[in-house]
């Protein structure tokens, strides 16, 4: 336990205040006479409803103390501050707190202390009755512990206990507009309808604030919170707005900084090459740390108190929902799918284009336009922006950087699997790339699949190779003949240009048997040449004559087996 120090002698702010009651009661008895004072004192102890002695004591106290009003003021008792218990029963009371769980009742710790110790729980009065030490005093007993530093841990659960080891302290700062973007992601508190599905549902937003000026360069609305929204609200972020409103949206560029939490799609390989290409620092906040992301975080509070003005509020949670009126606009809005008549707006949930464009309308006339420290948000982020974080980007430079990169590797047949289909490339520049490893680019934001394949340098750069199409099934088909051609020709052009190169480079001194011969230093030998068939009977004698001995290996025109045995005719063999 922590030690504390009780003065008792010391009056407290309470005590004080009706010390000044008291002195200003006083003044009019101490400057009058003895007579007159006694009338007065009369007078002040009938309306106190005390006797005259006590305020004789007070006006002696009040003169030798020299007009204090500490001698006015009522004195603590001597116990104050202390439980009226043995101190062996305070601790052993503390000790039944701290030995079982945070959960336990204080009637189930009575009960246990009253079993196991009853002469520490029994005590005598002034009396000399024998009493136990109640319920009541045993919450006492706690509270003190609730309110002590220490001994108040001993009641948190392990959430509460992280928490309480959480500390904190100052804010993150920017020293202009696009310094420093935070980015997050929440669910709206606003529940819409998808015409097309009939369904019901809570939209997910996520959102990137400017830590300087406190606008929105990027926003995007879905049903998912994965890493294609967070690229999405990104890429809107960085690029010039397009459409009707895009002069009343001028809020672009690229951030030097982008802050924030450790979510794993804030941490992705996928966004740090991104943010890395774009030349933008990451930072990430300490877990469990989120004071730090205030700037998103207050964005929030202002968002969801907007969604509160929007029919179909569902809140934060069920608490701050009115199930009843949500029913009947669910009932209402159906009503409106189905037969065509709107009811009109609050009568019905909005779609989620509708809801869309209120939350742009509201940020863009709204939002923005909000005075904070003599301008608008807006005003700020124009009038500090640097020019050179606002740079307009080329759309295949985009493309490379946000696609989503997959590595495969050629098939023999020179094409890529990609869910369990075989995509090639129609001008077959994939064949010679047999076995090798590729990169196919998905592009998460066109519409249908657009797949482009590419080859990684060694240095880090992309070749483009070209737009992949799925392959011909069948083999027959015109498209596969012409599939097959286009690959043949580029086998044949790769073929071609390694001649080329070999012409090009080889050189007969980096032959590697003749860098062995040349360094022994040993004279070439002459090349042999043919030799002419005369040369060849001198050297090698002429073939023996067998005479008849091979013709039985001669085929033969008679079909009988007796007959072509005796055409074997063996005349130089001896007969025994």
């Amino acid at each position: 336990m922590i030690p504390r120090l009780v003065f008792p002698d010391t009056p407290q702010v309470s005590d004080l205040t009706g010390a000044q009651e008291w002195f200003a009661l006083l003044q009019p008895a101490l400057r009058a006479s003895k007579w007159k004072r006694a009338e007065l004192v009369k007078a002040i102890a009938q309306q106190k409803g005390c006797s005259p002695r006590s305020i004789y004591r007070k006006l002696e106290a009040l003169e030798s103390s020299q007009n204090g009003l500490s001698a006015l003021a009522k004195k603590p008792r001597a116990d104050k501050g202390h439980f009226r218990i043995a101190q062996e029963a305070f601790e052993v009371i503390q000790a039944a707190f701290l030995s079982n769980t945070p959960n336990t009742s204080v009637r189930y710790i009575h009960r246990t202390l009253v079993r196991a110790v009853p002469q520490v729980m029994t005590y005598k009065t002034a009396s000399g009755k024998d009493k136990v030490i109640t319920v009541e005093m045993c919450r006492r007993v706690k509270n003190a512990m609730l309110q002590d530093p220490v001994m108040r841990l001993a009641f948190y659960d392990t959430t509460e206990r992280k928490e309480f080891m959480r500390t904190y302290n100052g804010k993150v700062t920017a020293h202009h507009a696009n310094h420093m973007w935070q980015m997050d992601m929440t669910r709206c508190d606003v529940e819409v309808v998808d015409p097309e599905t009939l369904r019901f549902l809570r939209l997910r937003v996520h959102a990137i604030i400017d830590v300087y000026s406190g606008v929105i360069p990027g926003i995007a609305f879905s049903e998912d919170e994965d890493q294609t929204q967070t690229d999405l609200a990104f890429l809107r972020a960085i690029l010039p707005k397009q459409g009707p409103y895009a002069d009343k949206y001028p809020i672009f560029g690229v951030p030097e900084i982008m802050y924030w939490d450790n979510g794993k799609t804030y941490r992705s390989d996928h966004i740090e090459r991104i943010l890395k290409g774009l030349n933008v620092q990451s930072i990430h906040s300490k877990p469990r740390v989120s004071h730090t992301r205030g700037a998103i975080e207050r964005f929030w509070g202002t968002e969801h108190g907007f969604e509160r003005t929007l029919p179909a509020y569902v809140g934060e949670n069920a608490k701050d929902r009115d199930s009843e009126e949500l029913r009947n606009l669910r009932k209402a809005t159906l009503k409106w799918l189905e037969t065509g008549k709107d009811p009109g707006f609050g009568k019905r949930h909005l779609t989620i284009d509708e809801f869309k464009n209120i939350m742009l309308a509201w940020i863009i006339t709204e939002y923005h336009q909000w005075v904070v420290d003599g301008k608008t948000r807006l005003q700020h982020f124009l009038e500090t922006v640097p020019a050179k974080t606002q740079l307009l980007f080329d759309p295949t430079e985009l493309f490379l950087l946000f696609a989503r990169r997959k590595e495969r590797t050629v098939t023999p047949d020179g094409g890529v699997k990609l869910d369990n289909k075989i995509w090639k490339i129609p001008s077959g520049v994939l064949a010679p790339y047999s076995g090798l490893k590729v990169l196919v680019l998905e592009d998460q934001f066109a519409m249908g699949d657009v797949r482009v394949i590419a080859r990684q340098e060694r240095n880090g750069q992309l070749t483009i190779l070209g737009e992949a199409v799925p392959a011909p099934d069948i083999a027959n088909s015109i498209a596969s003949g012409e599939q097959r051609r286009a690959e043949k020709a580029q086998n044949t052009a790769a073929v071609n240009s390694l001649k080329e190169v070999q012409e090009r480079l080889a050189h007969p001194d980096l032959i590697v048997a003749r860098q062995i011969v040349k360094e022994l230093d040993i004279a070439p030998t002459p090349a042999q040449l043919p030799a002419t068939p005369a040369q060849l009977a001198a050297v090698n004698p002429p073939k023996t004559d067998l005479g008849e001995f091979g013709n039985f290996l001669k085929p033969s025109d008679t079909t009988d087996i007796d007959a072509f045995m005796s055409e074997i005719n063996l005349s130089e063999r001896k007969k025994p």
